[in-house]
């Protein structure tokens, strides 16, 4: 059965503070071919730590998103992304990533980055 981690690129542009991370584009891949087959994998996406006021640990994110007037101030949010196994074909996998919110100076905007680490 084939495992191949899940790839991605990890980057969202500056957001204001409270605003969505709307359709955070983790760049999960859509499809994965194995063995010749294409694959439509499903991924669910589980917040595991945060330290940001709005986020709570355990919340279940759909599609990803974050939504808005969710993040009321700085820190981190670790988002836990499973794939979910495709029987006889594709294993379960996860990816950790992590969501920085930073304050930016005379405004209510904060950046945001993703960085990730494949488990």
């Amino acid at each position: 059965m084939a495992n191949p981690s899940i790839s991605g690129q990890n980057s969202i542009g500056n957001k204001k503070w409270g605003d969505a991370v709307a359709a955070a584009d983790y760049g999960l891949p859509t499809t994965i071919t194995v063995n010749g087959e294409a694959l439509t994998p499903t991924y669910t996406y589980e917040v595991t730590a945060s330290d940001v006021g709005g986020v709570a640990v355990g919340t279940t994110l759909n599609n990803g998103v974050i939504a808005s007037g969710t993040t009321t101030d700085s820190g981190t949010i670790t988002v836990k992304i499973t794939r979910a196994a495709i029987a006889g074909k594709l294993a379960q996998n996860e990816k950790t990533v992590t969501i920085t919110v930073d304050k930016q100076s005379a405004t209510p905007a904060v950046a945001t980055s993703l960085s990730s680490t494949d488990n």
